[in-house]
């Protein structure tokens, strides 16, 4: 079986995501970085694949609460059967005490969700609920 093949595999498994967290400062459900990484864990090795992750800060400065963080995270998803590669870029930023462990987390569990087009249950895009996340959580698959 080819990555691509496998890749296709872990989109199945992890299609749709159930929302586990609630954010009660802005008033909205979502799904945990911890649930995303759990479910995409285990479908990546029940199909023989690893993945290597490295953080590029991108910015990190003193800002009106307390630290800004901006990183851009490349995930290289490897075949153990073979040596496919596949390449996933996403960004994340934070601000606050945890603005670094904030932004890291956020381009991860983005690059989880695009990459593999999870679907968090319960979204209803007609509810009229908008997003306060940054621009910068772009994804982006490379070969």
């Amino acid at each position: 079986m080819t990555l691509k093949e496998k890749l296709l595999k872990v989109m199945s498994e992890v299609a749709v995501i159930g929302k586990d967290s609630r954010n009660d400062e802005v008033g909205y459900d979502y799904v945990s970085a911890a649930k995303f990484n759990a479910a995409v864990g285990a479908a990546l090795r029940e199909n023989r694949i690893i993945c290597l992750p490295h953080i590029h800060v991108l910015e990190s400065r003193d800002c009106a609460e307390g630290t800004f963080a901006a990183v851009e995270l490349e995930l290289v998803l490897a075949d153990v059967d073979s040596d496919e590669t596949f390449l996933i870029t996403a960004a994340g930023d934070g601000r606050g005490k945890n603005s670094m462990g904030t932004a890291q987390t956020m381009a991860m569990k983005y690059a989880w969700k695009m990459a593999f087009v999870v679907a968090e249950k319960s979204d209803d895009p007609d509810a009229g609920q908008t997003s306060k996340t940054s621009d910068k959580n772009n994804v982006w698959l490379r070969k």
